[in-house]
């Protein structure tokens, strides 16, 4: 109910500011015009200051991460590799252990 009293108070202030159709000039639609040109390229600028700022962040953050994923890969390659085992150079040339080759030779075959 108060949006309908307030409602009708703003369509009879806009009556009495409002022009008759006969008084309406062409530089008036035209004003109207540049208004809401200008209005659609205000909003346009601000969408697109967003849109820059968006990128701008998603490219630092970007840059952020590779500096931090190379600083990990850098410190992972420059530890030393674990111990191993010597191995016997001439492991070719040993003989086979005897429990595994009876091992071997006692399995059931079909």
């Amino acid at each position: 109910m108060l949006f309908a009293v307030m409602f009708n108070q703003h369509l009879h202030a806009a009556d009495v500011n409002k022009p008759s159709p006969s008084q309406a000039s062409s530089s008036e639609s035209s004003e109207k015009d540049t208004d809401d040109t200008r209005d659609r390229k205000e909003q346009s600028a601000i969408v697109a200051g967003f849109l820059l700022l968006l990128l701008v962040i998603v490219s630092v953050s970007a840059v952020a991460l590779l500096a931090i994923w190379g600083r990990r890969t850098r410190r992972l390659a420059r530890q030393p590799l674990p111990k191993t085992s010597e191995l016997d150079p001439m492991w070719y040339l040993r003989k086979p252990n005897r429990s595994s080759a009876e091992s071997e030779d006692s399995t059931p075959q079909e």
